[in-house]
């Protein structure tokens, strides 16, 4: 069976992942690498209070904060002796499945995290945009809806992350996520839900980002030392120049994590996963993917055997 580390995007409502933050920081483990936080710089009590202040708090803030969990949770399973053979990381997740590759520092990762963060903000100062999960379509079904409610529109309005067979999520400009969730109130095999997120990651409205871009110049970037899968790309990452291609494109990618499961199933047909932090829908996908190959697995049959006098 082979381990492998998942790291999860947004993890859902912020107080949930603070309790669990403060929790581990509460650990001796947890003091150790407080103290290291705070002296690269990083307001940790002030990134806190600000990720809980709103249902939709800063990037800046909330980002750094589920990227900290996650490597003090990765840090936890180091010291009991777990080792994967390669990470995996959903949307922000990306991030964290880099550090914990060696592709870069924690220290430089979290810098990075809130320059990415930073950089959502200020598109959405700069133009009011939203993210909404749609359930009950698949992702033909949704891009057709959006070019419908798109029409004459000059705006932005397109399909940021497939995150499993019906459940899309859309970014873009906020009047046409309203004009698409108006649309979908009265269907009978679709709803859509506003995510607590600002701004409209995975789109073409980040394509002039530059806190990200300038960050990324002043970081030192290595070679992974375990591959590690994306969301936003169909490869594994498995070089420093794949690394620093995949980070200046996370804020424009789409996200495709069926795709990304495939490939590691393909790579690892025994994969076993383990969530960097505890993240609710994630585990749903995860879960239900394990399901199907489960499925698949009892439908092919027992694989056949070989003999000295036959062939398979």
């Amino acid at each position: 069976m082979s381990d492998i580390l998942i790291a999860p995007g947004h993890g859902g409502p912020m107080n949930g992942i603070v309790t669990e933050l403060q929790r581990l920081l509460a650990t001796e483990h947890g003091q150790r690498t407080a103290a290291e936080i705070q002296s690269v710089g990083f307001n940790l009590d002030h990134a806190i209070t600000e990720s809980i202040r709103e249902p939709a708090p800063p990037n800046e803030w909330a980002q750094p904060i589920e990227y900290i969990l996650g490597w003090l949770s990765w840090d936890a399973l180091v010291d009991e002796g777990w080792q994967p053979v390669a990470v995996a990381g959903h949307s922000l997740g990306e991030f964290l499945s880099l550090a914990v590759s060696g592709a870069f520092s924690w220290s430089d990762g979290l810098h990075l995290v809130r320059q990415c963060g930073a950089d959502m903000d200020q598109q959405a100062r700069d133009r009011p945009s939203a993210m909404s999960a749609i359930l009950g379509l698949t992702a033909s079904e949704a891009q057709e809806v959006c070019s419908s409610v798109l029409s004459n529109d000059e705006g932005c309005l397109q399909i940021a992350n497939i995150n499993d067979q019906k459940q899309i999520v859309v970014s873009g400009d906020v009047h046409l996520v309203n004009a698409l969730e108006n649309r979908l109130a009265t269907s009978d095999v679709a709803r859509a839900i506003r995510l607590n997120i600002l701004g409209a990651a995975h789109s073409q409205l980040h394509r002039k980002s530059r806190l990200l871009n300038q960050a990324i110049r002043t970081t030192f970037l290595a070679e992974p030392s375990l591959p590690v899968y994306l969301s936003t790309s169909p490869d594994p990452v498995r070089t420093s120049t794949q690394a620093l291609d995949s980070i200046a494109g996370i804020l424009v990618r789409q996200v495709h994590w069926p795709r990304t499961l495939d490939r590691v199933v393909a790579d690892y047909p025994d994969f076993k996963f383990r969530l960097a932090y505890p993240d609710r829908a994630l585990s749903k996908f995860l879960a239900r993917r394990t399901q199907r190959r489960s499925h698949s697995r009892q439908l092919q049959g027992p694989s056949p055997q070989l003999t000295n006098g036959g062939s398979a």
